[in-house]
């Protein structure tokens, strides 16, 4: 997986200070393992400060039954930026060990007094089959097994074949703000934020789909069976999308079979007619003109 660092990223992240001690044992460690390593940007559970998760698309593409609620979302996002560095130092790709506490405040459970809700959001990707589209079977889960302590706040994950063998491909993968991802309140927004996110930089961003494949992925259920309830909902997720990310996206339908659903949607993305209310970092320089490092 590749990862592209302008200069003044370079420079943000080295005034960052201690949040980002592990920059340069991270970098030493690329240098080593080359171009697959999965690259993570910041300190994951401080998101007071640029933090960036270099997500794989097929995992953009989870599809579940609806059983992930936003908070399971933004829990899997976290155990992926946590797992990386030290699953490539330590040149395994299944064992990770965790402080559960911190894991709770970045996901936004800071305020359980125990680990309840942190422990059912695992049961869920330890037990909640999904798939991973134009890649993996279905059926399969994400975890095999966890320990956590409830004295300690000690948390083993293992992770299973399935994700594995998705964080170890060399594919295309999308610019996750972990900031972002922790403000957004709804599964929808923080589905359609990691989506569109990856689209962003294309020379014409814009994502079309067919509404069958929207409906697998947003997972509508049997209550939504009007176009008019549909759009509502995707508008007012898309609004608190570009509120929180800055990314502004507007909904079309492509193709429809007289007055029944849509059969083709399109997410046409434009520049922001205002700055992003949250700090960002910089946009990335056309080639040529900013020195990268590639991990």
């Amino acid at each position: 997986m590749l990862f592209k660092l302008d200069s003044d990223v370079l420079a943000e992240l080295q005034q960052a200070g201690p949040a980002v001690g592990f920059f340069e044992e991270l970098l030493d460690t690329a240098a080593r393992l080359g171009p697959e390593l999965p690259v993570v940007i910041g300190d994951p559970l401080d998101l007071t400060r640029p933090s960036v998760l270099a997500k794989p698309e097929a995992l953009v593409g989870l599809l579940d039954d609806g059983g992930f609620g936003v908070v399971d979302r933004r829990v899997l996002n976290l155990l992926l930026a946590l797992s990386w560095p030290s699953f490539f130092k330590l040149g395994r790709l299944n064992v990770c060990n965790l402080d559960a506490r911190r894991l709770m405040d970045a996901a936004g459970l800071g305020g359980q007094r125990d680990y309840r809700r942190l422990r059912a959001s695992l049961e869920r990707l330890q037990t909640q089959p999904v798939s991973l589209p134009g890649r993996i079977a279905d059926g399969q889960t994400l975890l095999l097994a966890f320990e956590l302590c409830s004295e300690t706040g000690d948390l083993h994950l293992r992770f299973a074949p399935l994700l594995v063998a998705a964080l170890t491909q060399p594919i295309p993968y999308a610019r996750i703000d972990l900031r972002v991802a922790a403000r957004l309140r709804s599964r929808w927004a923080l589905i359609l934020y990691e989506n569109l996110v990856q689209r962003e930089r294309l020379k014409r961003p814009s994502w079309t789909l067919s509404f069958e494949a929207l409906n697998e992925l947003l997972t509508l259920g049997p209550g939504y069976t009007q176009w008019r309830h549909i759009e509502r909902d995707l508008k007012t997720a898309l609004k608190q999308v570009e509120t929180t990310s800055g990314i502004v996206a507007e909904l079309a339908v492509v193709e429809r079979r007289g007055r029944r659903l849509p059969t083709k949607l399109c997410f046409k993305i434009r520049a922001p007619s205002q700055p992003p209310a949250r700090p960002a970092l910089p946009a990335a320089r056309p080639a040529g003109k900013s020195s990268q490092l590639v991990l």
